[in-house]
């Protein structure tokens, strides 16, 4: 589950009760150990009406990917006047979901 920074860092440090020492986030993951939480700060505001946006997928390359068609390069170090320049290339094919109903998005959270 990916989720906008703000609210990551609300249940991050939100403890359950008065006497508990548990967050939100912790009691979440300790009681649903194959699902995991990390911040994305994109989401925010894309959802509809400019509303923070949710993403939640499975971890699958049957289901989504990144192509990526030629991996990150530094060539060798160029002197240029007093500084020496790194020529770096790389290129990306974006993530290619192959089943529409396998990530989830939600508004207005």
């Amino acid at each position: 589950i990916l989720i906008p920074r703000t609210q990551y860092n609300l249940i991050k440090n939100t403890r359950m009760t008065d006497g508990s020492t548990h967050t939100i986030l912790m009691f979440f993951m300790n009681n649903n150990p194959g699902i995991m939480i990390h911040p994305l700060d994109e989401l925010a505001g894309q959802g509809a009406g400019s509303t923070d946006r949710y993403m939640a997928y499975v971890k699958d390359p049957n289901n989504l990917t990144m192509e990526i068609p030629q991996m990150f390069e530094q060539l060798e170090e160029d002197k240029k006047n007093m500084e020496y320049v790194i020529p770096c290339h790389s290129r990306t094919g974006g993530v290619i979901v192959y089943y529409p109903e396998s990530i989830a998005f939600g508004d207005g959270i």
